[in-house]
């Protein structure tokens, strides 16, 4: 998922987008990553505000400047 890469106003839209298209395509691979779904949006999208982790239009994308 490239949620951390997109507008911060179209994260929430595009991961129901994203989990609504795998479960229309694949009910048996939503089966499989329906951890993965539940895990993301029960630690960063309701635990932690989405400019935290969101780095949309930002030179340095990481906490080492090295990088």
């Amino acid at each position: 998922m490239a949620l951390a890469l997109m507008p911060v106003s179209l994260v929430l839209r595009a991961f129901g987008d994203l989990s609504e298209s795998v479960l229309e395509s694949s009910p048996i691979k939503f089966n499989l990553l329906k951890p993965l779904f539940h895990y993301f949006e029960n630690q960063w999208l309701k635990n932690v505000d989405i400019q935290r982790w969101n780095v949309y239009g930002l030179t340095l994308r990481t906490n080492d400047n090295c990088e």
